[in-house]
Parts: structure tokens; C-alpha cells; sequence
């Protein structure tokens, strides 16, 4: 095992450094005036091509320069003339590091391109795709692939022809997005995807065909390996039919052979196989879930065939051979595979569906039947038309019927729980169910390595909390929303954000960020001021997470956004209270919240349309959080005149930590506001290329002018602070170089 590992981490350095250490690469942005190579995909969006590109060479600076790895380039709309596995020169190459993500949590796009041999990403002026001179067996493949998807369309209308072009080939970019979220929360993904399931049946298919042919054993097993393969390269040679492949033909030679073979042995030797060809695989989710399903299969059949309640009711007759083999079995499969998959499940997409393990009893069985109908119409449709749209409605027909059964099943409650943090949590159930299975089957090595992983979890599991508090201020684009988590696990969330900004859409991070720290709940949801880019997600919020109370400006007028949010907030049923200058919002023992403003106003009432954005910004809450013996002081989007009006306060404006107003606009943060707070830590949360140009330099020299550090998050992503009550400490949450190249931006 050590010279297995060993030798491994050696092959993935290789791989790695053949990638990454290209001097090219280290020189990234860069503008390459052309570069050369083959198309592996494309993905149309609304607004430009995505093409997937195999580099071979880049010229910069008019010097052509050798390069390897892959680019994921955008192209314009109007080159509609693109094919898969054909050689393209592209123009005018903007290209740069994959983007890091921009807040804890959230989906590591680069890692995840770079883990897929991605080096850089970019934007062409213009494509031209080169003839091909000769045969092309990858071209040759390419239009088989095209043709059978030309036949489901002729056979299959929408929303069943996107289904089925994913059910056979694979294609699941013309997915109904409907669909796909309830099958996605119904814990059925895995029949949308061209899995092991999948080469399975074809696999049983093809044996019944060459059977019923009269082909000789031998020749049957080896015509098997060679439509797997070409069926795996069909399909985008995705990580579970290769395992599958690789498996399934391991099996069928042993059988040329007259040999014997371990399931257990078949599936590591795969893994070996596959590993040894692309090491990178291993940090793949598709690989993870295939190897830990087919393993967990593996040992939860062992370990039912081995009792002898099994093996009585399946002696029992034919009724309880039925139960056994048609119940019993899938039920074992399914509750085995759940638990295998479990810790990447939980960790990947933060979701537990139940009940698929019912519907997995209904919908494989159904499937097998829909993916067999659906090569007979794509064969009929070439030699019987009408025959093969005869079945293609009988499958559409059946196929209404599952989608009404998986809608229907979602609705049950508890039918899929979202899952904040439990990533430990189910690698101990994992590990207890191994072990539970190894106990029995009295392999003690197994169970003692499996108790050790066990005990390992939970002492990390209930390791004390920690006595610090946590500010985080969110990058949600042009908009605030800042975190605040005390050690007594209370948390206060001022502002929420706009929905969209720049194309981003800000709630994503902030419910990352309330993943990373385990949060749940919002104990105080605070609204600075009722302005689009502070309150715009509270919606989202409410129906993502518990909220205990609200708190907004106390204003003297009517403001229909204002209203809008008191509509929100009564509508989730959540307490809220209007607050000015004196009042105190409680957290726990060792935080308080003084509100410094609005101050009182004594002004009648009026329309909002004869309210300016600048008076609303001046009614923002100024809020002084104590946290044992340090400070941050939250001034909403107050500009010149809220600064003064609030300045008699003096020692209580003092503060280690201020949240810059307005987002560093030139209309805020004057001199004497600076020097009375006397911050350490100036926070920016700003939009990156925003189109108030946000923040001003000038603004930024006077922090610098007072010593108070400057962190931004349209350069640093989201900016978390810690303390203990006294000190403060910068977490570094940025993703390490890991398996990749890190591009950081300098401090500006």
C-alpha cells in the first residue's frame, strides 16, 4: 500500500508540473495574438459559445510558443460553424488564472477546472476551424454521436428529447432545468447521467443479443469489451463508465480465460488502471461517487447474502425468491450506495434526500425500460419510422408518468433536507457501517482502522467552540452584508445585498458563508437602510434560514421600499423593530449593539417620490457593536451630513474595525469622521469595475493617511477579521496551491 501511494503522488506531481509549471502559465493575464488546438466540447449560452479547447500552441508576442493542458475560451454568438474534434485556430486570446471564489465556501470554480487539466480561461475575438485533410476516427465518432442525436429528435419532443439525449448519450445541456432540480432533490441525478448503471444494462443487452445470435463464448465476451469501449468514447468517457468499462471488461477476460474473478479485486484494479492514466481523476466528484457506490455495494451485498434470514427467504419458494431478489436486493443496493456516497453527497451539494431510497426501488427499474426503448427507436428510426415513433410515445408516455412521480415525492415533507455542515458527520456513518458489517464478518483489521477514522470524526465533532468572534464581510458585488457570529454562537447579519450585481448573484455567497460557519439561524437580520443593494436578498434569506428578529431605521416618512420590507418581514411572521440614536440591540452577554442614528427627526411626514437617494442614505443605522473590549462600528451608507450629525457622540465612535461608508464614495468618510473612530481596519465593500467607481481614491488615501489597513472585497473577495475581545487576526480563507497555480491580487 505505502509503494501504491507512493508511487502514485509521484505520477500526479509529474502530471501536475507538465501542466502548471509552463513559463506561460506563470505569466498569466496574458493576450496570445492566436493559438492552436483541438475542440473537446461546446456549450452555447445566451450571450457567447463556450468552447472547451486541447491547447497545442500559442503564439505571444508573434512567438509561437509549444503548450499543453486544456483553455476553456468564450466565443462570439456568430461563429456557428463549430464541431466537436476539430482543429480551430482562435484570435485575439484574452487570457487569465480561473476566477477564485469570492467568499468561504462557495464553489471552487478554478480548482475545479484546474483538477480537469484547465490552465488558464479566456475570451477570442474570432475562431476559424481548420479542414480536415483525411480520415478522423475522433471526427468519424463524433458524427455517430451527432446522428443519434439528430434521430431522438425526430423521434422525442421537449422536455423528453433533452431527457433522453442525457439517458443515452450522455448530453445534458438541453436538460428541462425543472427536471433537473427534482430529480436533483429526489437523490436521482445518478439516472441522468451516463453511469455504471447505464453500461450495466447495455452490457446485459448486448450479452442477451449475442446470445440469442448463436456467437460463440469467446467471441462474445470479446465483441462486448469492443462496444463498451466505443459506447465509453461515445458518450464523453465520463469517470463511471470507464470504471464500469474497465471492470466489465476485466470480468469478460477473465471469462475468456476460464478464470475466476473478485468483484473487489475488479473494482481496485480499475481504480489502479484509471489512476495510472490520469491521477487528477481522484479529486473528481464523479469518480468519488462511482468508486465509493460500486465499493459500498460491494459490501452491503456480502454482508446481506451472508445472513441466513437471506438466505431462508430466498429457499423459501418462488414468492420469497421474488422478495428477495426484487426487494430485498435493490433495497440493499440503494441503502448501501446512499451510504457510501454519503460524505461526497453532503459535502458537494449540501443535500440528504430520503426518499430516494423508495423511489430508487420505482425509477431504476423504470429507466432500464425507457433505455432500452429508447436504442430500439434510435435503430427503428433508421429502418422503421413509424415503428420507432410508435415506441417513442409510449415512452414519452411513461416518461410523464415518472416525472409526475418524482414531483408528487418531493413534495412529501422531509423528503430531501438541506445540509449546512454534517461533512464528518456522514464519513462517521460511512465508517460506522463498515464497521458494523466487518464486526459481524469478524475482520478486525478492518474494523480497527474504521473505529480509529470513527473516533477521529467525533473528537473533532465535539471539540469546544471557539471563544472568538468572527466578522465577515460578505463580497456581494456592489452592496454590504456583513457577518458577525460571537463565540456564544449568536449571529447578527447587517444587510443582505442586491439579488444580481454584475451577473454574480451575491445570495450565493452569503449562504456559502453561512455554511462555512455552521449558521442555521440569524438571531438579528439588521437593515441599514431600505436601498436595493442592502435589502435586496432579504427574501432570499427568509425562506433559505430562520430569522429571529429584524431591526431597520426608525424613518419620519414614507418610503415605499420601506414598506416593502415591513411586508417581507410580516409575511415570514419575523419580529421587527424600528430603531433610532439611544436604542440597544441585545445579542448575548458579551456583545451589544448601541445605535449611534438616525438620529430623532422631527419633520412631517412625505410622499417618497419627493425623497432623495441622499436622505435615505443619511437615515441609515450607525451601529457601535462592543464585543469584549474591542469595537466595529457599522455606518450603513451615511454620507457627509450623517457623518457630522453623529460626531457629538466622540469616544463612542472610536472603533478598531469600521465598515467604510458607502462603499468608499467620495461623498463620504470625511477627515473628522476619520479621526474620530481612529480605526485600524478600514473595510470596503465594493463591486469590482462598479459604475459609481467606487471607492475614490482620494477616500482610500485618507484610511492610508490615518494608518487604518484598507482590505476590499472587490480585490481580496470577502474579508474576515477574528478576535478574542482584544486583537484582531485576518483570516487567510483563500484557497491554498493546492493542485494549482495561485494568482493573487496584490493589496491595492
Amino acid at each position: 500500500m505505502f509503494v501504491f501511494v507512493s508511487l502514485g503522488t509521484l505520477h500526479f506531481a509529474r502530471w501536475h508540473s507538465h501542466l502548471f509549471r509552463q513559463a506561460w502559465v506563470h505569466q498569466l493575464p496574458l493576450r496570445a495574438t492566436a493559438l492552436h488546438g483541438r475542440i473537446l466540447a461546446i456549450h452555447p449560452t445566451k450571450k457567447r459559445n463556450r468552447v472547451d479547447i486541447r491547447l497545442q500552441s500559442l503564439k505571444v508576442a508573434e512567438k509561437e510558443i509549444p503548450a499543453r493542458g486544456k483553455l476553456r475560451v468564450y466565443v462570439p454568438k456568430q461563429f456557428t460553424d463549430l464541431q466537436e474534434s476539430r482543429e480551430a485556430t482562435l484570435f485575439n486570446v484574452h487570457l487569465s488564472a480561473p476566477p477564485q471564489p469570492r467568499n468561504p465556501g462557495e464553489f471552487d470554480y478554478a480548482f475545479y477546472l484546474n483538477i480537469h487539466g484547465f490552465v488558464a480561461t479566456g475570451q477570442a475575438d474570432s475562431i476559424h476551424i481548420i479542414p480536415t485533410q483525411g480520415f478522423s476516427l475522433s471526427q468519424w465518432m463524433m458524427g455517430v454521436r451527432r446522428a443519434i442525436l439528430s434521430h431522438i429528435e425526430k423521434v422525442f419532443q421537449q422536455p423528453y428529447a433533452g431527457f433522453m439525449k442525457a439517458l443515452l448519450i450522455g448530453k445534458r445541456g438541453e436538460l428541462d432545468p425543472t427536471v433537473r432540480r427534482q430529480f436533483q432533490l429526489a437523490g436521482l441525478m445518478h439516472v441522468l447521467a451516463i453511469s455504471g448503471l447505464h453500461v450495466g444494462f447495455i452490457t446485459v443487452l448486448i450479452l442477451l443479443v449475442l446470445q440469442w445470435l448463436g456467437v460463440p463464448l469467446v467471441w462474445r465476451y470479446g465483441i462486448l469489451i469492443g462496444i463498451l469501449v466505443w459506447y465509453a468514447a461515445l458518450t464523453g468517457a465520463q469517470p463511471p463508465v470507464i470504471r464500469a468499462t474497465v471492470m466489465i471488461g476485466l470480468w469478460a477476460i477473465a471469462r475468456m480465460i476460464s478464470r475466476k474473478s473478485n468483484p473487489l479485486n475488479l473494482l481496485f484494479a480499475a481504480c489502479f488502471i484509471i489512476l495510472l492514466v490520469q491521477p487528477n481523476q481522484l479529486f473528481w466528484v464523479g469518480f468519488q461517487l462511482s468508486f465509493l457506490a460500486v465499493l459500498f455495494i460491494l459490501i452491503g451485498l456480502q454482508w446481506v447474502n451472508g445472513h441466513r434470514w437471506f438466505r431462508r427467504l430466498h429457499d423459501s419458494g418462488r414468492g420469497g425468491r421474488l422478495v428477495a431478489n426484487w426487494i430485498v436486493l435493490p433495497a440493499a443496493v440503494t441503502l448501501w450506495a446512499q451510504l457510501g456516497t454519503l460524505p461526497v453527497l453532503v459535502h458537494n451539494f449540501h443535500l440528504l434526500s430520503p426518499v430516494a431510497l423508495v423511489l430508487n426501488l420505482i425509477v431504476v427499474p423504470v429507466i432500464s425500460l425507457v433505455l432500452y426503448g429508447g436504442v430500439a427507436c434510435v435503430i427503428l428510426s433508421v429502418l422503421f419510422p413509424a415503428a420507432a415513433m410508435w415506441i417513442g410515445g409510449l415512452i414519452s408516455g411513461v416518461l410523464t408518468l415518472l416525472f409526475h412521480l418524482v414531483e408528487w415525492a418531493i413534495r412529501i415533507p422531509f423528503s430531501y433536507i438541506p445540509v449546512h455542515q454534517g461533512t464528518l458527520w456522514a464519513a462517521g456513518i460511512s465508517a460506522l457501517a463498515v464497521s458494523w458489517t466487518q464486526i459481524q464478518q469478524k475482520r478486525w483489521r478492518w474494523v480497527l482502522t474504521y473505529g480509529i477514522g470513527f473516533s477521529l470524526v467525533f473528537a473533532h465533532l465535539f471539540v469546544s467552540h471557539s471563544s472568538e468572534w468572527n466578522v465577515l464581510a460578505i463580497d456581494v458585488g456592489q452592496g454590504d452584508a456583513l457577518l458577525i457570529q460571537t463565540p456564544r454562537q449568536q449571529s447578527i447579519l447587517v444587510d443582505t445585498g442586491a439579488p444580481v450585481s454584475n451577473g454574480y448573484r451575491p445570495f450565493r455567497g452569503i449562504e456559502a458563508v453561512l455554511r462555512t460557519l455552521n449558521i442555521s439561524r440569524i438571531n438579528r437580520l439588521v437593515i441599514s437602510h431600505p436601498h436595493w443593494d442592502h435589502m435586496g436578498n432579504v427574501n432570499a434569506l427568509l425562506d433559505a434560514v430562520a430569522v429571529d428578529s429584524a431591526y431597520f431605521p426608525r424613518f419620519p416618512y414614507s418610503y415605499r421600499m420601506m414598506d416593502s420590507l415591513k411586508t417581507w418581514l410580516a409575511r415570514k411572521g419575523v419580529p421587527s423593530r424600528a430603531v433610532r440614536a439611544g436604542d440597544v440591540i441585545p445579542v448575548d452577554a458579551s456583545t451589544r449593539m448601541y445605535v449611534l442614528a438616525p438620529l430623532y427627526h422631527s419633520a412631517t411626514r412625505m410622499k417618497y417620490s419627493r425623497i432623495s437617494g441622499r436622505i435615505v442614505n443619511n437615515t441609515s443605522i450607525v451601529a457601535l457593536l462592543q464585543m469584549g473590549k474591542t469595537r466595529v462600528l457599522l455606518p450603513g451608507d451615511v454620507e457627509r451630513g450623517g457623518e457630522e450629525a453623529v460626531l457629538p457622540w466622540g469616544n463612542w465612535l472610536q472603533a478598531a474595525v469600521l465598515k467604510v461608508p458607502h462603499h468608499g464614495s467620495k461623498t463620504s468618510s470625511i477627515p473628522q469622521w476619520i479621526a474620530a473612530i481612529k480605526p485600524r481596519w478600514a473595510i470596503i465593500s465594493v463591486g469590482e469595475k462598479n459604475r459609481f467607481q467606487h471607492p475614490s481614491p482620494d477616500v482610500i488615501a485618507r484610511y492610508h493617511t490615518a494608518s487604518a489597513r484598507v482590505m476590499r472585497t472587490d480585490a481580496h473577495g470577502a474579508v474576515w477579521l477574528r478576535t478574542d475581545g482584544n486583537q484582531w487576526e485576518v483570516v487567510d480563507w483563500q484557497p491554498r496551491e493546492r493542485f494549482y497555480t495561485v494568482h493573487k491580487m496584490g493589496e491595492p
